[in-house]
C-alpha cells in the first residue's frame, strides 16, 4: 500500500480534475495505512 501511495504521489497532476483527484487519493491512503498496519500486521 505505501507503494502505491508513492506512486500516486509521483503522478503528474496537470489538469483540475487530475489535482483534485490526486489529493483526495493521497489523503484516503494517509487515513487507510495506519488503519491497515493495526489490523492486518
Amino acid at each position: 500500500m505505501e507503494k502505491s501511495l508513492n506512486d500516486i504521489k509521483a503522478l503528474n497532476a496537470n489538469s483540475d480534475d487530475r489535482k483534485a483527484t490526486k489529493e483526495k487519493s493521497v489523503a484516503l491512503y494517509e487515513f487507510v495505512i495506519p488503519v491497515y498496519k493495526k489490523e492486518y500486521t
